[in-house]
């Protein structure tokens, strides 16, 4: 009677364990699918941006020096934000695959 309870037990905490990792991988693949919808809209957005910015600064020989300067700060902060949606992307890779990008080889498991 009582390894029929323990077995019980036991089975239950797998079950347990199953649902909580169950869990935990469809949250991670809803913020994951969050994310790379929010980086396929904005990707486009920010090099749309700077290619109008750009545009303008090329285009406009009569621009004054502070329009330029506000423009280029512009540029930058694009540019920037770029980088972190590219690293977010890297993390979010790395942490899916067993091929670190970076390095071209097998991660260690």
């Amino acid at each position: 009677m009582m390894v029929a309870q323990m077995a019980h037990a036991v089975e239950g905490a797998q079950l347990a364990t199953a649902m909580i990792r169950a869990e935990y991988a469809m949250e991670n693949e809803r913020i994951r699918n969050l994310f790379l919808t929010t980086f396929s809209y904005d990707v486009p957005q920010k090099l749309s941006a700077l290619s109008k910015m750009l545009s303008s600064l090329l285009a406009d020989e009569q621009m004054g020096p502070d329009r330029k300067t506000k423009i280029v700060k512009q540029i930058h902060s694009e540019v920037e934000q770029l980088n972190t949606l590219s690293a977010e992307l890297h993390t979010i890779l790395k942490s899916r695959s067993n091929v670190i990008p970076d390095e071209g080889k097998a991660a260690k498991p």
